[in-house]
């Protein structure tokens, strides 16, 4: 599965497909681990990333916490520069490993 996310999708669970899951509230927190070796454009910048969130289907929805449980996923990336990037991500369940590609400016 090859999907390209642009910056204003950058919210999601890499390991899922893309808008799996929605509504009107979320948490989300992605770690990465950058591991700059040398900061050249051409020069791939090894990302180790860990994913974990949920969604609710309406805001204010009293089973937000108690309710279905959270996803999780982690993965591996290579950044080039500060605008190409490729993920490998493999979620916790039964999902197939999941490849994204970005062309968007980060920080």
């Amino acid at each position: 599965i090859v999907r390209s996310r642009m910056e204003q999708e950058d919210l999601t669970l890499r390991g899922y497909r893309f808008k799996e899951f929605y509504g009107d509230r979320m948490l989300l927190l992605n770690f990465e681990y950058h591991a700059r070796l040398i900061d050249e454009i051409f020069i791939p910048t090894p990302v180790l990333f860990f994913d974990w969130g949920k969604t609710s289907p309406r805001s204010g929805d009293p089973e937000f916490w108690s309710g279905r449980p959270f996803q999780s996923n982690v993965g591996i990336g290579f950044k080039f520069g500060s605008y190409l990037r490729f993920d490998l991500a493999k979620a916790f369940d039964d999902n197939p490993v999941r490849f994204t590609f970005r062309f968007s400016r980060n920080f």
